[in-house]
């Protein structure tokens, strides 16, 4: 199953078309349709083709999750839903949410209130609601259980015809009419976030960093963002004035970029100390530091062929730190002295 024309205008509506790099309402460097990663540079700028063809890679990943994490059979619009979901919240967090498991539960309509749940995000380290997202959980929600596109702006159910542009394997239907105009998301009035991202950004370029941005390095996790956790909404952005312990890690994480020749996606870098608390990490957590980075690579391998290669990298000499084999990611710091678990 992948996602339908119905799901695509739903994404597009809510994500905006952007074709230059812009800053959202919780400080995160976006361009396109809701992209965060490789290209979202401040500054950058891409043409609707380039739009389009990102946004089709990127759902690739949240399809393929959304249908090896959904255990029971679902109509194509639930699909879709679910699919819009993940694609804003993340993999991650989808997978740990309690709609999911209400949903592989069988229990549907408890499912579908649990989208609501999701209408928070942080912005000046304080979780707060955000009327657009909360739209968008309400039309995800109505998605869900009729069908039917909505996206709660006043102008009732759409009429939403398929895109032969698009990432869609939806057939088309007949009298198409076209998809509304994408409502432009606010930013944020506070400049703060924008240059913290910019200069973060700058930092890199200066370390030799070519495969990451500020926008991964700014990850909270998945406990911060997800509502029903002790620890949601308790993460901060690093300070400043622990970014350079960041330097030889994201340079490692960068080579191991290269060696494997596959995407890296961080789930972990900085913890506050309150969340660190919350989440169980020790009290000396290199994460507290901004020292350390658990990750996952894309791709059919594994984390002990990551780890396997990372320790290869140690034994050449390039650098001196922990690496940590996880179920499903791997840690690396470089504290300095080796270490392996």
């Amino acid at each position: 199953m992948h996602i339908s024309h119905l799901g695509l205008s739903l994404i597009k509506h809510f994500e905006g078309q952007y074709l230059t790099t812009y800053i959202d309402p919780v400080g995160v460097a976006t361009i396109g349709y809701g992209h965060t990663g490789d290209h979202a540079i401040p500054g950058n700028t891409i043409t609707e083709a380039q739009a389009l063809e990102i946004l089709e890679e990127d759902l690739s990943g949240h399809v393929a999750s959304v249908r090896k994490h959904t255990d029971i059979a679902v109509e194509q619009h639930q699909f879709d839903a679910l699919v819009s979901f993940a694609f804003n919240v993340g993999n991650l967090a989808y997978f740990n949410s309690t709609l999911r498991r209400l949903l592989n539960d069988r229990d549907r309509n408890g499912a579908a209130d649990q989208f609501l749940r999701w209408d928070k995000g942080t912005v000046d380290g304080r979780k707060i609601v955000l009327p657009g997202l909360s739209r968008r959980r309400k039309a995800e929600r109505h998605l869900f259980n009729t069908g039917e596109v909505d996206f709660f702006d006043g102008h009732g159910v759409q009429t939403v015809a398929p895109d032969p542009a698009s990432p869609s394997d939806t057939p088309p239907e007949p009298a198409p009419q076209p998809t509304p105009t994408p409502v432009p998301r606010p930013t944020p009035n506070a400049t703060s976030p924008h240059q913290y991202a910019a200069d973060l950004n700058a930092t890199l370029v200066a370390w030799g960093v070519t495969h990451f941005n500020a926008a991964e390095l700014m990850e909270m996790g998945a406990s911060n963002a997800t509502p029903g956790s002790p620890a949601y909404g308790t993460n901060a952005l690093p300070p400043r004035d622990v970014w350079d312990n960041m330097r030889r890690t994201i340079q490692m994480l960068d080579r191991l970029r290269e060696v494997l020749d596959q995407p890296i996606h961080i789930l972990s870098g900085y913890r506050s100390p309150a969340y660190n608390q919350l989440v169980g990490g020790v009290p000396n957590s290199l994460h507290v530091q901004f020292n350390a980075i658990d990750f996952y690579v894309g791709g059919a391998t594994r984390p002990a062929h990551w780890a396997a290669v990372l320790k290869d990298m140690r034994v050449a000499g390039e650098f001196r730190g922990g690496i940590g084999i996880y179920s499903s990611f791997v840690h690396i710091d470089t504290r300095g002295q080796n270490a392996d678990w």
